[in-house]
């Protein structure tokens, strides 16, 4: 039998559950918008095609050239990846999660759970 601390922990569990979907799609919508955003305003930071073009007219001094002209388009996208693919992990952690509150909902109190060994 679970004792109240227990109880309320896995309730807290619970809320947290259903509440995931929607923070989850919110930080999401937050992450591409971001990166829409970037290419938009700030295509130096997110478009390497756009860069490319400012190099072959001319438009970009040689001391930006040399600093960010491959490498800060490439940060931007792997950092938006990471976020990314933070993102998706806590779903996938969120639908384990809802395996195991099904679980302990299967024990109706009268049975013991099990513990490991």
């Amino acid at each position: 039998m679970l004792t109240e601390a227990e109880k309320a922990f896995v309730e807290r569990r619970r809320r947290l559950i259903h509440l995931w979907p929607y923070v989850g799609s919110g930080m999401l919508v937050l992450i591409i918008g971001f990166a829409v955003w970037l290419v938009i305003t700030r295509p130096l930071m997110a478009n390497p095609f756009f860069v490319m073009a400012a190099i072959e007219r001319g438009g970009i001094n040689q001391s930006t050239l040399e600093l960010m002209a491959v490498m800060l388009p490439i940060a931007i996208w792997t950092a938006l990846f990471v976020c990314l693919a933070t993102v998706f992990f806590s779903f996938a952690a969120f639908s384990n999660e809802k395996k195991y509150q099904a679980l302990l909902d299967k024990y109706d109190g009268s049975q013991e759970l099990p513990h490991g060994s």
